[in-house]
């Protein structure tokens, strides 16, 4: 009887092992494949003629995130005195450089343009992106920057972001009062719907989904549940949003800013781009003229 209880007991703790060796080979699968995704290779630092647009020749800023990060970007003038500003914020693995087209629209308008890299983003020299979670701290170190400057008209300020940056516009509107608009280039709803779009893909099982955010968030050392635009939407309603999305986008479901625009109880409009894939949207003459009219209304 002994024996045979002995017997029992060494193959449960045997079970037991095979369990626990599975968990954490599977564990160090988790973090070998989300850790390239959060320690993005920055870019070679760009001289600044690389970034004209419009014939414009910005200038280089420096500034620190709200929690002491520094962060660059360029501010471009487009004439004397103060004038509408419009903040363009990048995407997920973008910098500030990406959107050349966007900026020389901008600039037509009169308007100023001030873009910067997020941090783990670009140019930064920052490890570690954090996909939207502390971003918003990026975006307020920015707003602190520019209530330095004297050309700029605070009563006329639009923020345009795409994708992450779409997101990190709407999470920082709770903390930059100034915004009067916002251009909301996929979006996404919270943090579960980037993950589970993607992995969805590559037919790894739902219930993993939950384990897998938690050791994202041991990556970025934060919650990365609090990386939700629905969270703030519910407590803001007074700042007009344009909400844009391709129909076709397989990273950010275009039924995040379908949900996110029934949601909005402020001023919004909807643009569907049919039969149009993931953010960088910028070579689609209606996503910028549609976008520029949208702001030309807000900063009038």
């Amino acid at each position: 009887m002994t024996f045979q209880m002995n017997n029992i007991h060494n193959i449960i703790l045997t079970i037991l092992l095979i369990i626990f060796s599975l968990f954490i080979s599977f564990t160090v699968f988790v973090f070998h494949f989300l850790w390239p995704k959060v320690y993005l290779r920055t870019r070679k630092k760009r001289p600044i003629e690389d970034y004209i647009a419009g014939g414009v020749t910005p200038e280089w800023v420096k500034f620190e995130t709200i929690d002491g990060i520094p962060a660059y970007g360029i501010f471009y003038t487009s004439g004397p005195g103060k004038r509408p500003l419009v903040i363009i914020l990048h995407g997920y693995a973008h910098h500030m450089g990406a959107n050349h087209l966007m900026i020389e629209r901008i600039l037509k308008e009169g308007w100023n343009v001030f873009t910067f890299d997020f941090r783990g983003c670009g140019e930064s020299d920052y490890p570690r992106t954090t996909i939207a979670l502390r971003e918003p701290l990026d975006v307020m170190g920015a707003n602190m920057y520019l209530k330095k400057r004297t050309d700029i008209d605070f009563e006329r300020i639009a923020m345009w972001g795409g994708s992450m940056g779409a997101a990190t516009a709407i999470r920082s509107l709770p903390f930059f009062k100034e915004v009067k608009c916002v251009v909301a280039d996929s979006p996404f709803y919270d943090i579960n719907t980037v993950i589970s779009s993607r992995l969805r893909r590559k037919r790894v099982p739902l219930i993993i989904f939950p384990y897998i955010i938690l050791i994202l968030g041991l990556i970025v050392r934060g919650n990365m549940w609090k990386a939700s635009t629905v969270r703030v939407l519910r407590n803001v309603n007074s700042v007009p949003i344009l909400f844009i999305h391709g129909d076709q986008d397989i990273d950010n479901p275009f039924s995040d800013s379908e949900r996110l625009f029934k949601l909005y109880q402020g001023p919004k409009e909807f643009l569907r781009l049919e039969g149009i894939g993931h953010y960088d949207h910028e070579q689609i003459p209606a996503y910028l003229e549609t976008s520029i009219e949208f702001i030309r209304k807000y900063l009038k």
